[in-house]
Formats: C-alpha cells, sequence, structure tokens
C-alpha cells in the first residue's frame, strides 16, 4: 500500500509505514512501528502498528503476536480456582444425598400411609360384618 505523508510524494512515508524504492511506501511488519518501522513494540503492546495490549505479564507478551501460552499456563490450573472446584463437587454431592433422603423418606411415608389406610377399611369391613350378624 503506498502511503506518503507529503504532499509532493517524495521520501517521507507516514509513522507505521516504510519506503522500499522512491515513489513506494509500505505498512511496517506486524510487530513494528515508527517513520521507517525501525521500532519494536514494547510491552504490554504488540501487533500492527503496535496496536493491540497483551493482557498477561509483560515477560509473556510477544511484540508480533501477544500473550504467548506458556506449558505452565496452560496445564496447571490456578491456585484461586482449585478450592472453588472441590467447593462445588462438595455442594453437590451433599445435594444429591439430600435429595436421596428425602426422595426415600417420602416413600415409606407414602407406603405407610397406604398401609394405614388399608388395614381402616378392614377393620370397617370387620365391624360391618359384625353388626350385621348381631341384628340381623
Amino acid at each position: 500500500m503506498i502511503k506518503f505523508c507529503s504532499s509532493n510524494k517524495t521520501d517521507i512515508c507516514c509513522s507505521g509505514y516504510q519506503l522500499i524504492s522512491e515513489v513506494t511506501c509500505v505498512a511496517c511488519d506486524i510487530g513494528y512501528n515508527g517513520r521507517h518501522c525501525e521500532n519494536r513494540c514494547a510491552a504490554p503492546f504488540y501487533g500492527f502498528d503496535c496496536q493491540f495490549e497483551c493482557k498477561c505479564e509483560k515477560e509473556d507478551c510477544h511484540y508480533a503476536v501477544g500473550c504467548k501460552q506458556t506449558y505452565k499456563a496452560a496445564t496447571k490450573p490456578s491456585k484461586k480456582t482449585t478450592p472453588m472446584v472441590v467447593g462445588i463437587i462438595v455442594l453437590a454431592a451433599v445435594a444429591f444425598i439430600l435429595s436421596l433422603t428425602i426422595l426415600f423418606t417420602y416413600q415409606i411415608s407414602k407406603r405407610q400411609r397406604s398401609r394405614n389406610s388399608r388395614e381402616g377399611n378392614v377393620q370397617s369391613e370387620d365391624l360391618n360384618n359384625v353388626y350385621r350378624e348381631t341384628f340381623f
């Protein structure tokens, strides 16, 4: 891309471009900027014309591609997340056990009510039979 910053198209390229022939300015390589692309992006900035900012430690910020993914960061879980994960697992287990206990208690209660209801019907039928035998 041709990008001159002077009206007479002399050897003055805009910042972020470099002169490669007498009449041609091209964009700096990724990770460089300045009048003749002489400046490498300083951390925490990276990318085309150093327009992007790394969201990692400065020593992990690459001038062209941004944050480098290190083996340590990629495989080792954060010390802050480990207790949280354990807490969530314990909470889920307690909720599951509590749900099973409630369900089991409900089933036992339901069976007992059903049994009491059947026994009550048998007793009332027996009383009706005794009543009939006595008076008829």
